[in-house]
């Protein structure tokens, strides 16, 4: 899969903090009306998580990951 995120900030190391949530679309709602911005999605990943990806107004890469059924996964439920 393609690489998520940007240079660190102020060329420091980089890095991303992720949080579980319920509803990654309410997520995105919400962080579209705020000055953060959406680098991804949200997508569905096979592994079995819908992702968001957003950069705060401090240039930290946030993750926000919504359980779901996994895709093409053998011995995987759903």
């Amino acid at each position: 899969p393609e690489l998520i995120g940007t240079e660190g900030v102020a060329g420091g190391p980089f890095g991303e903090v992720a949080f579980l949530v319920e509803d990654v679309d309410a997520e995105a709602e919400r962080v579209r009306a705020t000055s953060a911005a959406i680098l991804s999605g949200p997508v569905d990943r096979p592994w079995g998580h819908r992702t968001l990806h957003v950069l705060d107004p401090d240039g930290h890469v946030l993750e926000f990951a919504q359980e779901i059924p996994r895709q093409g996964v053998r011995g995987s439920k759903g």
